[in-house]
């Protein structure tokens, strides 16, 4: 029993589960009705959905927007007529009518208790006994009873025609319900281009149709022609399509109909024979027309001319400097052409285009580097932009659409903030190649034993790298020339060559060449890792010398302020100022602890006791009031911050390559080299003069030399085949290829250093390699370890290679016999040259240890000075060897790798110089970079931030010339010069725009 109306009325429990019933009985009854109305709505929509397809397919606009509409309105009454009085429906008094109605037995009692439930009134008790008599006699009702659900049953069974009806108009009419819908909203598609379309009936066959498209001149597509086609059209905007068909009966009169477009006469050729063209426009259809009969309906698909896609190699977050250069890699590629690549640049809301190419040949393609710094874009230390390269496509049909990269963001730092980046950079630059250098110490190349563990350990050697991958990605942007940049590459290059290398090796033992190559290489990426290492420790170092530096140097200002300043400060104040002293102190302590061990660290922590012992004795000389002590004290705590300042500045000038010996080194070694490159080409001119004079031109032997070099580079490109590969599963095979391949890369090295004797002998030891390699496929090929297939292509790459080693082999024995059968006057001549040539041997071997003791001295990778200086030296001995004996072509040769051998180990000095540059920079502002100056130069002239020698511009003026045209041809063939790469784009974006003016 529960209370209801009051506290003294209480209500049976057999109300409750009447009153249950009864809303399980109006839950049903909502239920049901609604599926009704659902299911009748939905029969009506589709059915007249599918006369409106019906009407469609008739080509009756009118007829489907009334099917359309009768279809809505009949659902819309359908769902108004179910769903109107549901709420009186589903009331108690309703349901408890509908019972009763079924149920005559209650007579009226389930009436009495809906109204007493809601107004009790009267003796509880007599309606106690109603209640239990009434619950007694509905204990066996359900709402299935009450409510049935034949009627929706009956319901969804018009709901089942409706949508079957619309699914076999789907199927069997030309257009569908979507196409009936697109009609009426005006839209001119394939499929509802109602003009074009007819209902089944009967069609004129065509077969045998042939397309020919003539595409938009902008595409640069040549004309095409498809034989035997569908009749389906796919075409770009504005193609101009040629349709040529055979009918299956003659017809005296055509047509050709395209969607959307007035009918216009075909050509009949024989009767049998229809023609037609049209341009394509757009989606749609079109057929051709005999009379009343049509042609079935072929389909016209536009391929879309898509926005260009641009792709740039960034981080989404950029910092540098005002003045440090930004490199954007990128690359563009559209379906017909490029006209413009632009820099986008949004500042504050308002947008700026930088042009970076307008290609005059409107190219597919384009990858090129964008290249400029924050202060040519206007910005300053603080800013902070979004920059997005976009590119505009070449089409005239539609309209050039533009096509855009991601967004990044462009920061602008400070003097600060760049070297603070700048230094974080090289500082996670160290912690990521630490570990990867210790682990090459410990497993600096594979085991011997087998090629499968050489690439197993290329793999797992390629991990080692993954945290400085990681740390490059965020140098991408800076300038190419900047020390990360180089950092990277010269770290990533021996890397590349020894894990390639080590992934490519032959199954089965390491021996021979391939070991010897495989040692060469883990040396040099060793070295690499240890150069980087130790480059980026030297950086850190000379930062922290600077940073105490500066430290120790406002502790001894203000010691020395404090001092002058003691006799008019009251003891508070001056003990004020001690102890910010000390704060000072404490912060030099911290930057000292950081420094190797070592003497420098040492001295500073001995003065550092003894600065603690004078600014104490300070204090205390303040606290008892004796200033004359007080004054002797903080000119002693002066004086020794000033030894400490003068101390960590000549140890960072130690550190850093600095001091005047070591400059004075480098500008004689620099003066060295030039002096000797000039000597070196006066006696290769007087060789050539000795060898024109009595009948011998350098230009005759020249033109062998070039025979020979193309001979060598097509026995390379012979061995370098892909086929060879497939023959390299056997042991042996794989080896007498590896050695052939060798001994053909040896012989283009002679051929390039123009020594007859050393090339004709490396050309034989190739030509024996690729016999030996042939007998050995062959063999292989017989036995069954080599595939016949693979074996045969071998077999061609190594008759090639054999037929042009054999030919050099031929061409160098020709040059040896002229050389031997020289003049005795010119031989004569060249023994009495060769002691000048010997002199300068001698000279350049000095220069040589000259230069190794420089690169040892220098703070900077300077390995390429070294390595080339010697190589001139040893050429230079070479010259005159080959003079002493007559030869005047092996004197050439060594005389021009001498020469270029000296060229290449001044620009090695001025590239080291520069590094050290950037070095000292970062040890004095953490801002190395671009804008360094090397101390030295070459051939007098100052050396700009990239590396090239520069020398002074000058732009001829107009009056110069006669005509204007004259002016500008002038410009255009300086700018197809030689450009510094960091200025390529640049000068690429002026040469286009000065063409189209």
């Amino acid at each position: 029993m529960r209370s209801v109306g009051g506290p003294h009325n209480v209500v049976p429990e057999s109300v409750n589960r009447i009153q249950d019933l009864l809303h399980r009985t109006a839950r049903r009854c909502v239920v049901l009705t609604c599926g009704q109305s659902a299911a009748l709505s939905l029969a009506a929509f589709t059915l007249g959905l599918s006369g409106a397809t019906l009407a469609a397919n008739e080509g009756a606009r009118g007829a489907t927007f009334v099917m359309l509409c009768l279809g809505v309105v009949a659902a819309l009454g359908f769902a108004w007529l179910r769903l109107r009085g549901l709420r009186e429906r589903a009331a108690p008094r309703s349901q408890a009518a509908r019972i009763e109605s079924l149920h005559p037995n209650l007579r009226g009692g389930l009436f009495a208790v809906v109204d007493r439930a809601a107004r009790p009134m009267g003796s509880p008790g007599l309606f106690a006994r109603l209640t239990e008599d009434v619950a007694r006699r509905l204990a066996a009702v359900r709402p299935t009873e009450v409510w049935p659900g034949r009627p929706l049953w009956r319901d969804l069974r018009w709901t089942l025609l409706g949508v079957l009806s619309l699914i076999l108009v789907s199927l069997a009419a030309p257009l569908g319900p979507l196409d009936a819908l697109r009609l009426l909203s005006g839209s001119n598609t394939s499929s509802a281009a109602v003009s074009a379309v007819k209902a089944d009936g009967p069609r004129a066959l065509l077969g045998d149709i042939t397309l020919r498209y003539l595409y938009p001149t902008y595409t640069r597509l040549e004309p095409l022609e498809i034989p035997n086609t569908s009749g389906e059209v796919r075409a770009p905007l504005g193609t101009v399509v040629e349709v040529r068909a055979r009918t299956a009966q003659p017809w005296t009169q055509a047509a050709l109909h395209v969607a959307g477009q007035p009918v216009v006469p075909a050509t009949l050729v024989d009767g049998r024979e229809v023609q037609g063209s049209f341009v394509v426009e757009g989606e749609g259809s079109y057929r051709f027309e005999f009379g009343e009969l049509p042609s079935p309906d072929y389909l016209i698909v536009p391929d879309a001319d898509l926005a260009p896609t641009v792709a740039v190699k960034a981080i989404p977050r950029i910092q540098v400097a005002v003045d440090d250069r930004v490199t954007l890699p990128f690359s563009v590629k559209d379906d017909y052409g490029i006209s413009k690549v632009v820099l986008e640049v949004t500042r504050a809301g308002a947008v700026s285009e930088v042009p970076l190419r307008t290609p005059l040949d409107l190219p597919r393609a384009v990858s090129d580097t964008s290249d400029f710094s924050a202060a040519e874009l206007g910005l300053a230390a603080g800013d902070s932009v979004k920059v997005r390269i976009g590119a505009w496509d070449n089409d005239e049909v539609s309209g050039s659409k533009p096509g855009w990269s991601a967004v990044f963001t462009l920061e602008v730092l400070g003097a600060n903030g760049s070297g603070a980046q700048r230094t974080a950079l090289r500082s996670a630059f160290f912690e990521a190649l630490l570990p990867a250098l210790a682990d090459f110490v410990v497993d600096a190349a594979p085991a011997a034993d087998e090629g499968d563990a050489a690439r197993r350990w290329a793999e797992g050697a390629e991990q080692r790298y993954a945290a400085f991958d990681d740390v490059s990605q965020a140098s991408i942007g800076l300038g190419a020339q900047t020390f990360e940049a180089r950092l990277v590459k010269n770290v990533n290059s021996p890397r590349r060559d020894l894990l390639a290398f080590a992934r490519g090796l032959p199954p089965g033992k390491i021996v021979g060449k391939d070991a010897a190559t495989l040692t060469l290489l883990q040396e040099t990426n060793l070295r690499a890792l240890e150069m980087a290492v130790w480059t980026l420790d030297k950086i850190a170092r000379a930062t922290a010398y600077r940073e105490l530096m500066e430290l120790v140097k406002v502790m001894a200002g203000e010691a020395a302020e404090l001092r002058d300043d003691l006799a008019g400060l009251n003891p508070a104040q001056a003990l004020a100022r001690l102890d910010m002293l000390a704060r000072l102190k404490a912060q030099v302590d911290g930057k000292v602890t950081k420094l190797d061990q070592g003497s420098m660290r040492s001295f500073l922590q001995s003065r550092g006791l003894e600065l603690d012992g004078a600014m104490a004795a300070a204090r205390r000389a303040l606290s008892a009031g004796k200033d004359e002590q007080a004054r002797v004290e903080m000119a002693r705590v002066a004086d020794l911050l000033a030894e400490m300042a003068g101390g960590v500045e000549e140890a960072q000038k130690r550190g850093s390559g600095g001091g005047d010996e070591l400059e004075k080194d480098i500008k004689a070694l620099s003066k060295e080299l030039e002096d000797l490159g000039a000597a070196q080409s006066e006696l290769a001119a007087r060789t050539e003069s000795a060898r024109r004079e009595h009948g011998q031109s350098l230009d005759d032997g020249l033109a062998a030399w070039k025979e020979v070099d193309r001979l060598a580079a097509e026995a390379e490109r012979a061995m370098g085949e892909k086929s060879l590969q497939g023959v390299k599963g056997a042991r042996s095979v794989a080896s007498a290829v590896d050695d052939a391949a060798h001994d053909v890369s040896g012989l283009d090295d002679s051929v390039r250093a123009r020594d007859t004797r050393t090339a004709l002998d490396r050309a034989e030891d190739a030509q024996r390699s690729i016999e030996r390699a042939r007998t050995r496929v062959q063999s292989g090929a017989r036995s069954g370890q080599v595939d016949p297939a693979a074996a045969a292509s071998a077999e061609r790459a190594l008759q090639q290679a054999q037929r042009a080693t054999d030919a050099a082999v031929a061409k160098l024995q020709e040059l040896a016999e002229a050389q031997s059968a020289g003049s005795p006057e010119l031989a004569e001549e060249l023994r009495s040259l060769s002691g000048d040539q010997g002199e300068l041997a001698d000279r350049a071997q000095k220069v040589s240890d000259h230069a190794r003791k420089v690169a040892r001295s220098l703070p900077a990778d300077a390995s390429e000075l070294e390595q080339a200086a010697e190589e001139g030296a040893e050429e230079a001995q070479r010259g005159a060897d080959a003079m002493q004996d007559g030869d005047a072509m092996g004197a050439a040769g060594a005389q021009s790798a001498a020469q270029s051998a000296f060229e290449r180990a001044q620009d090695a000095l001025q590239q080291a110089l520069q590094d050290m540059s950037e070095m000292n920079q970062a040890g004095q502002g953490g801002q190395g970079g671009e804008e360094a100056q090397k101390p030295g130069e070459r051939n007098g002239g100052a050396q700009g931030q990239d590396g090239e020698g520069r020398q002074e511009v000058s732009i001829p003026a107009p009056e110069e010339f006669e005509t204007p045209e004259a002016y500008r041809k002038a410009l255009l063939e300086g700018m197809q010069g030689v450009v510094p790469e960091a200025y390529r784009a640049t000068n690429r974006r002026y040469y286009e725009e000065l063409v189209r003016q």
